[in-house]
């Protein structure tokens, strides 16, 4: 079966996960740390998803509520680790990867 797209996994409950847009930019930078902001817009209010950030030997993680459909959430970051790549994933409560995404400190607006 299934030629007709219907899949017997899928749980009752299931509703395709909000559509994110990530942009992330620089905010503050001292001699010992930078802070990097992800803005976050989303198609719909979200109670809860969780972000991951690396970059270099740093990592954190986030735990955001979106009321609204943009949000932002600032890390700050060691400096020795804000001077090249980072990535980052956002998942929802459910563990769905809502966005991810690699980025660099040297090419970013600031």
């Amino acid at each position: 079966g299934g030629a007709d797209g219907s899949t017997d996994t899928a749980p009752e409950s299931s509703s395709p996960p909000p559509q994110l847009t990530v942009t992330a930019k620089q905010s503050a930078q001292s001699a010992e740390s930078v802070t990097l902001e992800l803005d976050i817009t989303t198609s719909q209010p979200i109670n809860y998803i969780k972000i991951v950030l690396k970059a270099g030997d740093y990592q954190s993680e986030k735990i955001a509520m979106l009321t609204g459909k943009l949000g932002r959430v600032p890390f700050l970051i060691p400096a020795r680790d804000a001077v090249g790549p980072f990535s980052y994933q956002i998942v929802d409560d459910l563990g769905r990867s809502l966005a991810n995404g690699l980025a660099d400190f040297r090419t970013i607006s600031k």
